[in-house]
């Protein structure tokens, strides 16, 4: 579903260039199998049986500033330092950049979890401009102001 997200961004036509992609938390690295044409850095703290996987805490992955097209976060925001994981995106994003979030909806919706990432969000300069919940799953869409 990220990866339809992904696909369908309002990119001009006479651009012509490969998105690039930082995935947080990546797992077992398969955005970057489903996105082969684009630039994808996959990040986690373990490498799961895939090389391509960049070992390190998500809050200071070693990317140059304003180096990413899209940032994803699919089940990743679970650590307790996850606020630093949103400012470590928001600093690699270059402007307008996009932030695609995607979180269970139970793990959200309990106690304060969803305000809370919705003022994060805002503080750190993006705007949300997508928020659906399907099935099991919310999706939040933003952009770097």
């Amino acid at each position: 579903m990220i990866a339809e997200k992904i696909n369908s961004l309002k990119i001009p036509a006479n651009v012509i260039m490969k998105l690039v992609i930082g995935d947080f938390g990546c797992g077992r690295c398969e955005l970057s199998e489903l996105l082969k044409e684009n630039k994808v850095y996959c990040f986690d703290h373990h490498k799961i049986l895939n090389e391509k996987i960049i070992v390190c805490n998500m809050k200071d992955t070693q990317l140059p500033a304003d180096k990413l097209d899209v940032a994803v976060f699919c089940l990743s925001l679970m650590g307790h330092d996850w606020i630093e994981y949103i400012k470590e995106a928001r600093r690699c994003l270059a402007k307008n950049g996009y932030l695609i979030i995607a979180q269970t909806s139970r793990e959200l919706t309990e106690g304060e979890r969803l305000h809370s990432l919705r003022d994060i969000m805002g503080k750190e300069g993006f705007e949300i401009y997508s928020e659906d919940q399907r099935g099991d799953f919310t999706f939040i869409e933003a952009r770097k102001n």
